[in-house]
């Protein structure tokens, strides 16, 4: 599982290259946001991305691959298309959204689920 640091704000979940909807209501806070490599899905508007990677490598596997890069400064590992990952380069920034049920939170300090 992917963690990224981010704060819980209005309902959404929001850090450095992160922005996606909260899975339920809570109050405000600092929060972990867990989010699964196979939970994600590159899409090709900028601004339906919810999650901005910064890819470092694309590790292809046959019929899937996996983009290894970062999330703001938090490593970050996404499954992603064959025809995607053929194209993508280091350094190249893939936009990817996540549905909100597969979104998961944890409290920073105890890292016990939310």
């Amino acid at each position: 599982m992917n963690f990224v640091a981010a704060k819980l704000e209005g309902g959404r979940v929001r850090a450095e290259g992160v922005d996606v909807p909260a899975p339920r209501e809570m109050e405000d806070r600092d929060v972990l946001v867990g989010i699964r490599p196979h939970d994600v899905v590159a899409v090709s508007d900028e601004g339906a991305g919810e999650i901005a990677l910064t890819v470092d490598v694309v590790e292809a596997m046959g019929f899937e691959a996996y983009a290894h890069g970062r999330v703001g400064g938090a490593p970050f590992v996404a499954r992603i298309e064959p025809d995607l990952a053929e194209s993508a380069k280091p350094g190249d920034l893939v936009h990817l959204t996540v549905p909100p049920a597969a979104v998961h939170l944890f409290d920073p300090k105890t890292e016990r689920s939310l």
